[in-house]
């Protein structure tokens, strides 16, 4: 029996000569690939006809995925002002087609990334690759992935439903405590075992008289029922 969807989660790795994409569907307990590639533009092209080339080709593949939301992994470092620049512009772009179809954005650090994927944020792109092929049946071998930002984005897109699975049972633990604080979620009391160890109608307290009896007596009257 398949497991039921919980969300669709498109993973961008932003970039102006390359961006990729790939689109996931969060099930409980796995996750599935849907998609995943690498959408480019001529290094030839002048900025803005790069950004516009990418901003039609992510608009397609928002229509014909469908996705529930939009992550995207965020940096602050290049190797210099120009690179973080057109860093900045690539992100601005996939932000901007997640605005014109009303999907939530989503921003992920890219240590936060790797260590979901891996356990360690210092990893590198292969590495991420080569855990994600575990973790994922249906993704491509490394031979066949087109370039190291098609893992990238399938990263971020795990890093989103690991995060959103995360937040999910921490709402269930608060409403559960929650629920305790108001009283409608108490747990009733054990019955404490008999101190010599016995079950059934040996263990079995006394029985209940009605009226005022005398507390004594009762006691002595069982007793004496259970030696005959």
């Amino acid at each position: 029996m398949e497991a039921a969807r919980t969300g669709r989660v498109l993973g961008i790795d932003p970039g102006t000569l390359r961006m990729g994409f790939a689109v996931l569907d969060g099930e409980r307990g796995a996750a599935r690939l849907v998609e995943s590639g690498v959408l480019e533009a001529p290094a030839s092209a002048t900025p803005a006809r790069r950004l516009g080339q990418l901003f039609r080709a992510l608009t397609v593949v928002v229509e014909r995925t469908a996705p529930d939301c939009v992550a995207i992994e965020s940096s602050f470092f290049g190797k210099n002002a120009l690179s973080m620049l057109r860093l900045g512009e690539a992100r601005g772009c996939a932000l901007a087609v997640a605005g014109s179809r009303d999907l939530p954005a989503f921003d992920y650090a890219p240590a936060r990334v790797k260590k979901s994927v891996t356990g360690n944020g210092n990893a590198t792109k292969e590495q991420v690759a080569r855990a994600l092929l575990a973790l994922l049946p249906g993704m491509a071998t490394l031979a066949e992935l087109a370039w190291l930002d098609q893992s990238d984005a399938i990263a971020v897109a795990w890093c989103h439903l690991e995060a959103s699975e995360l937040a999910r049972r921490t709402d269930r633990v608060n409403e559960a405590l929650a629920s305790v604080r108001r009283g409608d979620g108490r747990a009733k009391p054990a019955r404490r075992a008999p101190r010599d160890g016995r079950a059934g109608a040996a263990a079995a307290g006394p029985p209940a008289a009605a009226g005022t009896i005398d507390a004594a007596a009762a006691v002595a009257r069982w007793q004496a029922r259970r030696k005959r």
